[in-house]
């Protein structure tokens, strides 16, 4: 019988089934339907080339980078309106506060005058120099003012001169933020792709190892139908017969070319022994192969 020799156990265990078929049973009249293999699901994932990563990373980025250009936009442009609103105004709020304190030194030297009229000295020194004292206060105030609405002016005048500049500077600022983005978007989606990638080869590669393992199950319950279903109808053939016919040549064989796969002469010998099944199939030639690893291994 032409076979291939088996490389794990569960191999040379369908193997020896189907040699012992072969030679021990009459399948001439038996022809069994057998177990289909199965065929597990294989996720499927195709990734984007570097290029669709990209497009898809600027299309992520992109909307998000123009409304907060819009917002930056509309903020600054509403400083610079807020700011021209106060200048506008500034000139009128000055020469109000000028007439209030113009005002104020008016009514401060009418009350001078007629106290000095009352009292007798109106065309006294007295007079003259405290109205001088309160034109120097007068004129003292009045560049006060005129010095608090220069920096209000300068003030305003640049936070307009600022906000401009920005604004300027908006589209080339925005366009350095969103090619930073665009790129760190690239990269996270580059990542998880991988990693997604790496999920479905682990997952396919544990299908892959089911389906094997399911294959030699498979096989097994196989051989194992054909052996009970003919049991009954077992024809025996001699030793003398099987010998002649190759029946032992062939579980020898099937069996040390397994063995012959292990490490070591000591692990043949261990794992051996503990295959008691494999008495069934070599029968008689047991003790012989038994001495043989033993003899190897060196007990």
């Amino acid at each position: 019988m032409q076979f291939t020799i088996p490389t794990t156990k569960e191999e040379m265990y369908v193997t020896l089934r189907e040699i012992y078929a072969y030679y021990r049973l009459r399948l001439r009249d038996y022809e069994p339907e057998p177990i289909g293999t199965m065929s597990l699901y294989r996720a499927t994932f195709t990734p984007l080339t570097d290029a669709e990563l990209t497009e898809k990373a600027e299309t992520l980025t992109l909307s998000k980078n123009e409304e907060r250009k819009a917002k930056k936009r509309e903020a600054l442009n509403a400083q610079i309106l807020k700011a021209n609103s106060k200048l506008s105004t500034l000139s009128q709020e000055e020469s109000a506060a000028e007439d209030k304190i113009n005002d104020a030194f008016d009514e401060s030297e009418e009350k001078l005058r007629a106290d000095a009229v009352k009292k007798g000295y109106s065309n006294s020194s007295i007079l003259v120099n405290a109205i001088a004292s309160l034109e120097t206060e007068r004129n003292t105030a009045l560049a006060k003012n005129t010095s608090e609405y220069s920096a209000k002016r300068s003030e305003y005048n640049a936070i307009i001169t600022s906000a401009t500049a920005e604004l300027n500077a908006l589209s080339s600022y925005f366009s350095e933020v969103y090619t930073a983005e665009k790129n760190a978007e690239f990269l996270n989606l580059k990542d998880a792709q991988n990693k997604r990638i790496e999920e479905v080869e682990k997952y396919n590669a544990t299908q892959d190892e089911k389906e094997q393992r399911l294959d030699v199950s498979v096989s097994l319950s196989n051989a194992d139908r054909v052996l009970r279903f003919l049991a009954l109808r077992e024809t025996s053939y001699s030793k003398e017969e099987l010998v002649e016919m190759g029946y032992y040549s062939d579980v020898i064989d099937c069996i040390t070319g397994y063995y012959d796969t292990l490490a070591t002469d000591s692990a043949r010998y261990a794992d051996f022994v503990s295959e008691r099944k494999l008495v069934y199939y070599l029968e008689d030639y047991y003790p012989d192969i038994l001495y043989m690893y033993k003899t190897a291994a060196g007990y």
